[in-house]
């Protein structure tokens, strides 16, 4: 995911990321940096998560609930 996150992070045209689940498997310290690079991204961000808590601190401009 850090890797995935610094390659999008220097694209020199802002795109779509899809992320799904992007929070699973790490430990505190990388969720923050991970929500710091997805707030920092000029892009659009898509992000299919079940964690309330990671999502709350992530700069949402629309959200879409199912269930």
């Amino acid at each position: 995911m850090k890797l995935a996150m610094l390659i999008a992070s220097h694209q020199t045209q802002a795109s779509i990321l899809l992320l799904d689940e992007p929070d699973n498997h790490l430990d505190l310290e990388a969720k923050q940096q991970l929500v710091k690079a997805i707030n920092g991204y000029t892009g659009t961000v898509i992000v299919v998560s079940h964690d309330v808590g990671f999502i709350k601190y992530l700069t949402i401009h629309k959200t879409i609930e199912l269930g």
